[in-house]
């Protein structure tokens, strides 16, 4: 079944029609809680958060139903969750339900840019919206509990585009991240070189950039400083040959472009090269574990308010009032 928006800031679960028959349970305490009083936590959350497996991959097109399978196939053996997509090159914008995942994508030149995800069924119910701001960013919106999370997927101009391409994708960036919620991710080919980090850095960089950095990558880390954006490719040690994400026709020539920004650096606790993507693309895929975790309260330090209403008529009459 497809679903196509037209309306780019169109709500996804107003698009898609629930596919299962399983039964929402009420999110309510299972004993009666006075106003004010915080029930004590559910076995659920005290479990340890499993990570949303997160990754950003420049495709190198998805114009044809073919790409797609192929794409599939290749994904297949490793474990995902969310795929954030660069160059999908297809035209329009639009949310396609297939059967293991919701594709939503946006292209506006034939051929060319369009950027997208790839997001499991079983996060169907977390997601709040998909906004396509332009064919080289876009936005996805999810819930999960009480914590809200944006991932903005990019493809910015390549290092021979012109000072005014530039300009205006980091003008855009810029008002997407301002649409944002509180846990930011921005992913995908930024088409820069950020090379070895400098100390004065320190606060948006790990110790761990490498090779030489260019003016396309003095932007980029001029925007994460402005916007207190953490690089985390650069937080953890890796080796030169589980760092690169592009490389040449030739092979001869590699380079790390493709990156992860967070304002949540402690929620991402690796970055890694997957080299099992058996697909025809001149980069890599990027992925990233994310925990999200909701506060705990423990059972030890819970206590109720000494303040709580004590019986049912002084419920009644503060209803009244």
């Amino acid at each position: 079944m497809k679903v196509c928006v037209r309306n780019k800031q169109t709500t996804l679960r107003e698009r898609i029609e629930t596919t299962n028959n399983t039964t929402t349970k009420p999110n309510s305490p299972i004993r009666l809680v006075p106003v004010g009083e915080r029930p004590p936590p559910s076995i659920k959350q005290r479990k340890k958060c499993t990570p949303t497996k997160i990754c950003t991959y420049n495709v190198r097109s998805l114009s044809t139903r073919e790409r797609l399978l192929e794409l599939e196939n290749s994904i297949e053996n490793i474990e995902w969750d969310i795929i954030g997509l660069a160059e999908v090159r297809r035209m329009g914008q639009a949310i396609e339900e297939h059967e293991n995942y919701i594709l939503c994508y946006i292209g506006e030149t034939v051929g060319l840019h369009g950027v997208g995800f790839l997001i499991k069924k079983k996060y169907k119910n977390n997601i709040v919206n998909f906004i396509g701001k332009s064919e080289r960013l876009a936005i996805l919106k999810l819930k999960f509990g009480k914590l809200s999370l944006t991932i903005i997927q990019i493809y910015a101009p390549t290092e021979g585009s012109s000072e005014e391409e530039i300009n205006k994708f980091y003008k855009d960036l810029k008002l997407a991240q301002e649409q944002s919620d509180t846990h930011l991710m921005v992913i995908g080919d930024f088409n820069a070189k950020i090379g070895q980090t400098k100390p004065e850095e320190n606060m948006i960089t790990g110790k761990y950039g490498c090779g030489k950095r260019n003016k396309r990558g003095e932007r980029l880390i001029q925007h994460a400083n402005e916007h207190k954006l953490s690089v985390m490719n650069t937080f953890f040690k890796k080796k030169l040959s589980r760092r690169w994400t592009w490389q040449s026709p030739n092979q001869r020539i590699r380079n790390e472009i493709d990156y992860v920004l967070t304002n949540v650096p402690k929620c991402v606790t690796n970055v890694e090269i997957l080299n099992q993507v058996n697909f025809p693309s001149d980069h890599r895929m990027l992925r990233f574990p994310l925990t999200l975790e909701t506060p705990k309260i423990s059972r030890k330090s819970f206590k109720p308010s000494t303040s709580l209403l004590k019986t049912l008529e002084e419920k009644i009459s503060t209803f009244k009032t």
